[in-house]
């Protein structure tokens, strides 16, 4: 069973962002501390002093939590949108 997915990415030049994204299983909320703080480890150890970006759904309010935390602020709210033809 699965229980997470996450990913991160990081810039090679010396312009841009840090950013991570998380998916939890909603019934394994109690894991979404330690894996924000892992991600965000991850991505300052390889590129440091950096800003990071931190995108998850508004659904998933135990990372949105664990996230706020940690530290970051929300920015933006987005929607994705699609169409089936």
């Amino acid at each position: 069973m699965i229980l997470a997915r996450h990913g991160y990415s990081f810039p090679c030049r010396d312009k841009g962002y840090n950013e991570i994204m998380l998916r939890l299983d909603p019934d394994h909320e109690v894991l979404a501390p330690y894996l924000v703080d892992f991600l965000l480890n991850q991505v300052t150890t390889i590129r440091p002093a950096r800003k990071v970006q931190f995108s998850v759904p508004l659904w998933m309010e135990s990372v949105i939590t664990a996230g706020e935390k940690t530290g970051f602020e929300p920015r933006m709210t987005m929607r994705r949108m699609g169409i089936m033809l």
